[in-house]
């Protein structure tokens, strides 16, 4: 939070409580689960946000699409897609997004095609994507885990772009 900060942005927010977010399977075939997470609806600076997310987990792939839906009383919401890089990783840009390289030969991937911007927080320990949506916009990115190495996964998610 403290680059965001230095970036200016306001992020003394109000407390937000999220409750536990309901699941459902849309569709299951050999080659992917689809599944679908609705969250009750919470309200921030008198606006209220409720947010779908549609998460496709592929058979053959390390790599998760994830879209989310953010819907309520707001006009334009900035909202952020993260991992954390703590365990001593190695962070590295990549095109829209950031993989994580950790010693143990594990490497993990989040990629926002549309991000508005690019963060790493060191004093978190945490990569964002953040990008401004509209009402009901959908903001697709991916998400990956790998012991093949960051080109791989690399290549697995250049099959989603």
């Amino acid at each position: 939070m403290h680059e965001l900060k230095e970036a200016g942005y306001d992020v003394s927010t109000e407390a937000a409580t999220v409750e536990e977010a309901k699941a459902e399977i849309l569709s299951q075939t050999d080659e992917k689960l689809v599944l679908h997470l609705s969250y009750d609806p919470w309200t921030i600076y008198g606006e209220t946000i409720i947010l779908d997310k549609q998460i496709t987990i592929y058979h053959d792939s390390p790599v998760l699409s994830v879209i989310d839906y953010y819907t309520g009383t707001f006009r334009m919401l900035n909202i952020a897609a993260g991992m954390t890089t703590s365990g001593n990783g190695t962070v590295q840009d990549t095109y829209k997004g950031y993989t994580i390289q950790y010693p143990m030969g594990i490497t993990s991937l989040i990629v926002m095609p549309d991000a508005d911007e690019m963060l790493v927080d060191e004093t978190f320990k945490t990569v964002l994507l953040r990008k401004a949506v509209t009402n009901d916009e959908p903001v697709r990115y991916y998400i990956g885990l790998s012991d093949k190495g960051m080109d791989y996964l690399l290549e697995e998610v250049a099959n989603f772009l």
